[in-house]
């Protein structure tokens, strides 16, 4: 009778999770959170140097009736649509890493409390957790590359600014 109830017992806690592993886990899970701040900084970043912010910077310094005659040209036109295209395509890929992290991180805090309350079946918990954790750094990381690019855009733009001065300010001088 003794040997039933002890295996019912068993039965019913099923095997549990290795506090080490939990701790491990809470712990990481607290290092991976505190990258918001890097994507928080990279939104920030997307604000600060958005094509438009950058265009009137580029119109003021050349002047309007400058900024006119530099849209006229082709290639001034064309380098101005690139650059706006490549803002664009970084600002999408800043959304979806921000989305995709604040995602997997909401599953990786679920997945903290599923292993504090018993909810996740230890054979289940390092693949759940390694699946997690992948993708979180694997964001981060894209995050860090996203911001690069962002960086290399604005340059971009600071040498299509250099570029115009120096090109149409030299052509209204010409023109007097």
């Amino acid at each position: 009778m003794l040997a039933a109830i002890t295996f019912a017992g068993l039965v019913a806690c099923g095997p549990s999770i290795d506090p080490k592993f939990v701790e491990e886990v809470k712990k990481t899970n607290e290092e991976l959170a505190g990258k918001k701040a890097a994507f928080d900084a990279t939104s920030a970043k997307l604000g600060e140097m958005s094509y438009e912010k950058m265009e009137k910077m580029l119109k003021d310094s050349l002047g309007e009736k400058t900024y006119a005659d530099a849209e006229k040209d082709s290639a001034f036109k064309a380098e101005m649509a690139a650059l706006k295209s490549e803002y664009e395509a970084v600002t999408g890929e800043v959304n979806n890493l921000t989305t995709t992290y604040s995602s997997k991180l909401g599953e990786a805090n679920g997945f903290v409390e599923g292993l504090t309350t018993g909810k996740i079946k230890p054979e289940e918990a390092n693949k759940q957790w390694g699946e997690l954790k992948t993708a979180i750094e694997g964001s981060v990381a894209a995050n860090d590359e996203a911001s690069k690019k962002l960086d290399s855009w604005a340059e971009k733009f600071k040498n299509q600014l250099n570029t115009a001065k120096e090109k149409f300010k030299k052509g209204a001088k010409k023109g007097k």
